[in-house]
């Protein structure tokens, strides 16, 4: 048996290299289909399937307060966390983290590093070793404990040269002398999610809880992670989580009011930004994979009809059917294989390139790489892919009869009309598949020009942002003082006359500068301060579910002429809005429209919160601006109120969450300059210790917001032109076989009387019926599968005429194209060499 599977593969390897052109197209074709799902499938099971890696990885969840849909949360506070831990029933262990960023001092000033607060237990609960020292103990989380830290491995090599004796030495983060107590391994990171950052360089430290934080229910900053127990599941989890919020809400029912919890698997957190694009390479590397078999049985069945003659010499000679089958299952195989190796390195190159993506593009990158898992599934597709392959022309050699083969057919006579019928529906096979492909494409790419194309409501062209940081030690004190810590008020007078004023004043006057602003948050941004207001006047609405809510933000007098967001009533915030002057506010068109329904708002007041908050004033309202992109270019444009940051009270709670933790600044420029150093410069001497950070153009900020759909259409784009590739691959391939066999037909007819152009014509028709019946069926297949590309889409219905317009007669062109060749050798044939031949 061995001996003669052996002597099958050696006549398969004779009869490649006797068609090397044959073999080439074939194995490159499936290099390229077999190479790009291998890349995928390891990626997806490296970032999507293999648990994170921390202890009980996969029992790992992230828990907070509800959102409004089944996957959200939100943070919460020490309070809950400790009475989460007190009352549940499905967790081993609770540990809670504000994902955060940390001011380091180093000998250029202060530097922005990933600085999350953990609570002491959460390493020791996901299983974290370091690779020197030690992690946090119960003692570093207590109150008043001696501040302490640890370092990641990228931050202890760029700052302290892997010195191994850096334990026990102190760094100075927000101001504040820590002492380093370990430093991680290499490849640990801690939340693993860009949603908090994209660095690699990072500072842990202890979360130590104070009276406020262990008093107060409503300082939501915290961030839970538990691991539940064994056999516990998701909806177990909830719903155990449902009654402990019920419980919470009765023992303290004004605390706690409609208080809801939730939890989502950790994986999910941080993979959630990327399943819809794995969702469409799924299916468009299946549709790749699906064309480069439908490509190479075509291919197969070309060769193998010219092959008939040798079938039945073989069959005529003794062999059964059964070894001409497995003859062909041989060389299928063989295709297989040399298609898979080949595209086994493809993959490897593949994976090699997401390794070099910017870190944050993607996931869980540093996990993905080759694993045996792939490889078993690359040999389950090199099995399938031979068989989807091998099927016709394993079919046809079954129903070969000698006697015919033997008797009638020759190179130059007519083909059998249903095999030739069978060859052109796997070419309208083809462009039916491809069509789906061109059809995402250019529905993604209409997307991706109207998100471009959107009216944003503010300027792109020459504006630079960028966040001012201030060390913690200046908003830990401006914290103390809007919870009303005695002392406080006289550490921290107002960042905002200290700092951010003098600093936007140096901003304005730099060369090339037209004008500056600052704000708490500019578009697209991820800032997001949402609070709870009444209309003076207005009766107070009852229950959290019915209370008016808007977004604040609080900026200075010149942001909407630097921003470039038009005033659509009364006038904008000015510099001359100062402490001492009645206190203002500007609302935009969407709260006008929710909350005024349709009066006019101008001189009406707002109360924010009153003692509650510390924003005693009330803010009269004297404009209106029009509606702008929020946080991202999709979404409906949300309440907005503007105030001026000289109005907010140092003593607020609100001057705390908006001005206390960072700024940002917005500057327009004359033209196209480049303030990089000028502004480091500048932030160095005028505010020692804060840290210039995410300095981009508002460009690239639109740029960034449009991330995943571009990625969608570039990619899915590709495989679409390799799929239109493969379709010219394949009618060429039919279309020269077809004209190898009928030159005697072709002969005959210009004998009779028949134009080159009208041969030329004939074939060019047959290929174009071949692309007009896959392009129905591509159209068709469209239409049941757009709901696969619907949560990408905006602004372009699922039924986008000019995408299926663009797909069509992009195949046809190139269906064109692909004939013209083998079309004009056919109107070339010359009769009587033809009939000479024959």
């Amino acid at each position: 048996m061995m001996t003669s599977i052996l002597n099958d593969l050696l006549f398969a390897l004779r009869q490649l290299a006797k068609a090397p052109g044959f073999a080439f197209t074939a194995v490159l074709t499936l290099a390229l289909g077999i190479g790009a799902n291998a890349a995928l499938f390891t990626v997806i099971d490296s970032v999507l399937i293999r648990p994170l890696p921390y202890y009980a990885g996969d029992r790992l969840v992230i828990a907070g307060t509800a959102g409004d849909m089944a996957d959200d949360f939100n943070s919460t506070s020490w309070r809950n966390l400790e009475d989460i831990r007190r009352r549940s029933h499905v967790f081993e262990d609770l540990a809670g983290f504000d994902g955060d960023v940390a001011i380091i001092q180093t000998a250029q000033g202060g530097e922005t590093v990933f600085g999350p607060k953990l609570t002491w237990n959460l390493l020791n609960m996901i299983g974290a070793r370091p690779a020197i020292g030690r992690i946090f103990s119960e003692a570093d989380g207590q109150e008043g404990a001696p501040p302490t830290a640890i370092l990641s491995d990228e931050l202890w090599r760029k700052q302290f040269s892997a010195d191994p004796s850096v334990v026990g030495r102190d760094i100075r983060v927000g101001g504040v002398p820590h002492k380093v107590i370990g430093v991680m391994q290499p490849d640990f990171r801690f939340p693993d999610n860009q949603i908090y950052t994209t660095a690699t360089e990072a500072v842990w430290l202890p979360l130590q809880p104070n009276k406020e934080m262990q008093t107060g229910r409503g300082l939501n900053f915290l961030n839970l992670l538990g691991r539940v127990k064994r056999g516990v599941t998701l909806a177990q989890t909830r719903a155990d989580l449902a009654a402990t919020a019920h419980s919470i809400e009765r023992d303290f029912p004004k605390e706690a009011r409609d208080l809801r919890l939730n939890a989502v698997p950790y994986q999910n957190v941080i993979t959630n930004s990327v399943r819809p694009v794995f969702a469409g390479l799924v299916a468009a590397l299946g549709l790749v994979l699906l064309i480069a078999c439908v490509n190479v049985a075509n291919l197969q069945l070309a060769r193998c009809l010219n092959r008939q003659q040798e079938f039945a010499v073989r069959t005529a000679l003794g062999a059964d059917r059964g070894r001409l089958v497995r003859q062909l299952l041989v060389e299928g195989g063989l295709l297989s294989v040399l298609g898979s190796a080949i595209g086994l390195g493809l993959a490897a190159a593949i994976l090699w390139s997401l390794h070099k993506l910017p870190e944050g593009m993607m996931p869980r990158a540093a996990n993905i790489q080759l694993r045996l898992s792939v490889l078993a599934v690359l040999a389950v597709i090199a099995v399938i892919v031979t068989l989807l392959s091998s099927l016709l022309p394993v079919l046809l050699a079954w129903g070969t009869q000698p006697e015919t083969a033997l008797r009638g057919q020759s190179r130059s006579s007519t083909p059998n009309a249903a095999r030739s019928r069978l060859a052109g529906w796997l070419v309208s096979g083809e462009v039916a598949l491809a069509a789906v492909l061109l059809v995402a494409t250019g529905l993604l790419f209409h997307t991706l020009y109207n998100l471009e194309h959107e009216r944003l409501g503010f300027e792109t062209e020459h504006i630079v942002t960028f966040t001012a940081t201030p060390p913690d030690s200046l908003g830990y004190l401006a914290f103390q003082n809007a919870i009303g810590n005695p002392g406080a008020n006289r550490a921290v007078t107002s960042i905002a006359t200290r700092v951010y004023q003098p600093l936007l004043e140096r901003l304005r006057h730099l060369p090339g500068v037209r004008d500056a602003a600052l704000a708490t948050s500019t578009p697209l941004d991820d800032v997001n301060f949402n609070s709870s207001f009444e209309i003076v006047g207005q009766p107070k609405v009852e229950g959290t579910k019915n209370e008016r809510q808007t977004l604040i933000r609080a900026l200075s007098g010149s942001f909407p002429a630097a921003i470039g967001t038009p005033i659509a009533r009364g006038r904008a915030i000015s510099d001359d809005d100062t402490a001492s002057a009645p206190f203002v506010a500007v609302i935009n068109q969407a709260l006008a429209d929710r909350y005024f329904h349709g009066a006019n708002p101008l001189g009406q007041q707002i109360d924010l919160g009153g003692k509650e908050t510390g924003m005693l004033q009330p803010y009269t309202i004297v404009g209106v601006v029009q509606d702008n992109i929020r946080h991202n270019l999709t979404e409906s444009p949300k309440p907005e109120l503007s105030l001026s940051y000289q109005q907010v009270p140092p003593d607020s709670l609100f001057y705390a969450i908006l001005l206390a933790s960072a700024t940002q600044y917005v500057i327009h420029t004359s033209g196209s300059i480049d303030l990089t150093q000028s502004i480091h410069h500048v932030v160095q001497d005028t505010a020692p210790g804060f840290a210039v950070d995410d300095l981009k153009t508002m460009e690239t900020a639109v740029e960034d917001a449009t991330g995943n759909r571009r990625l969608g259409v570039y990619l899915i784009g590709s495989f679409a032109g390799l799929a239109i590739l493969m379709v010219m691959a394949g009618l060429y391939g039919v279309l020269s076989q077809l004209v190898s066999q009928r030159q005697q037909e072709v002969g005959i007819r210009i004998a009779l009387g028949a134009t080159r152009e009208s041969i030329l014509a004939l074939f060019l028709r047959q290929s174009w019926r071949l692309i007009a019946f896959g392009i129905v069926a591509g159209v068709v297949v469209s239409v049941l599968a757009t709901r696969l590309v619907r949560s990408f889409l905006f602004g372009v219905p699922a039924l986008d005429p000019w995408s299926y317009l663009a797909a069509g007669v992009a195949l046809v062109v190139v269906g064109t194209l692909a004939a013209l060749i083998p079309a004009r050798r056919a109107s070339m044939v010359e009769p009587m060499e033809a009939l000479r031949n024959e």
